[in-house]
């Protein structure tokens, strides 16, 4: 019995060493192991690192990351469009001001918490596409290379290229997210993805007010097949009409009101204060995920380590109906 019991502690010992050695992947193997963690899972376990002075914020990005994830679960998203606000007023192009309401720092900024969502939403090519957009106050912005993307592929456009931040005379003004809606639902209509496109979902990185035109025709219907022109008859704007399952993301100047109002009744909106604590700790915490998730090298060949944007496109009418080729982006060849 002795001997037994001496067996069965010898055993435990040695499955608890095993159990061990796969959880503690150190974060560049690029690897998952065979334990039950998700990639980016790690990321968030601070408790005694370095990176623990940033609980508090990591705690809100893992809820934002969630509400996506759990939007896409709950309605059978199959295809992601993401659209950033790319417009800041001429101040924040001033020299010399505080670095939290630097130009380049909030863009910096929406492209992580961008980048955050994908990882944690989940998205590759055969499974919740995701494509990108921008927009400003008058249109909207996208490349043939930002369509049918992994979550990886995302982090890297949002790295490499995407056009710059506007802070220009008009940049003040509403962005004009209804012009991505509308480039965005005829894009998901007309890609050629792994994954078979159904129950679009709209997620939108907010840096102050946008133009959003809510349904104002009670009796119309909002379904995901709606052309634009029987939206504008019922008084839909593109957002409403095309998409069922909207999320908003708010920071800098965004209201609560503008969250509100583009997210769907579903749909819980989120704000995450942008000052030089939370944007260090995006900043890190997507370098995290990306290393983590994104291994590089001829081995990883699930995910397109040379995506670029390619031929780029800029919509040309005001609620994204018309597009003409955009030579002018930071991203095109």
């Amino acid at each position: 019995m002795a001997k037994f019991l001496v067996l069965c502690l010898l055993a435990g010992q040695a499955f608890a060493a095993h159990n061990d050695m796969v959880l503690d992947i150190p974060f560049n193997s690029g690897l998952k192991g065979d334990h039950n963690e998700m990639c980016w899972e790690r990321c968030f376990q601070v408790e005694d690192t370095e990176t623990e002075r940033f609980r508090e914020i990591y705690d809100d990005f893992y809820r934002m990351g969630m509400e996506a994830r759990r939007l896409k679960n709950m309605f059978g998203v199959n295809a992601t469009a993401l659209m950033l606000d790319t417009t800041l007023a001429e101040y924040h192009a001033t020299a010399g001001i505080d670095l939290e309401d630097q130009a380049d720092e909030i863009w910096m900024f929406q492209k992580n918490l961008a980048a955050i969502i994908a990882m944690l939403t989940g998205a590759d090519n055969d499974h919740n596409p995701f494509f990108l957009y921008q927009f400003n106050e008058m249109a909207a912005i996208t490349c043939d290379g930002f369509q049918c993307l992994d979550a990886c592929e995302v982090d890297l456009l949002l790295t490499d290229e995407m056009d710059e931040i506007q802070t220009e005379m008009t940049s003040h003004k509403h962005g004009n997210v209804e012009a991505a809606c509308g480039m965005a639902k005829r894009h998901l209509t007309t890609a050629v993805c792994d994954a078979t496109i159904k129950n679009e979902m709209a997620i939108a990185i907010l840096n102050s007010d946008v133009h959003f035109e809510h349904n104002i025709d009670s009796a119309s219907s909002s379904s995901s097949s709606s052309s634009s022109s029987e939206s504008w008859e019922h008084g839909q704007g593109p957002c409403y009409a095309h998409f069922d399952t909207r999320y908003a993301v708010g920071t800098h100047a965004a209201g609560w009101d503008e969250i509100k109002k583009f997210s769907s009744s579903a749909a819980h909106g989120f704000y995450v204060h942008d000052n030089e604590y939370t944007m260090k700790a995006a900043a890190t915490l997507r370098q995290c995920l990306s290393t983590r998730c994104c291994p590089t090298g001829a081995t990883y060949t699930w995910w397109d380590q040379t995506k670029n944007a390619g031929e780029c496109y800029i919509t040309t009418s005001h609620f994204g109906e018309t597009e003409t080729d955009y030579d002018e982006h930071d991203g095109e060849d």
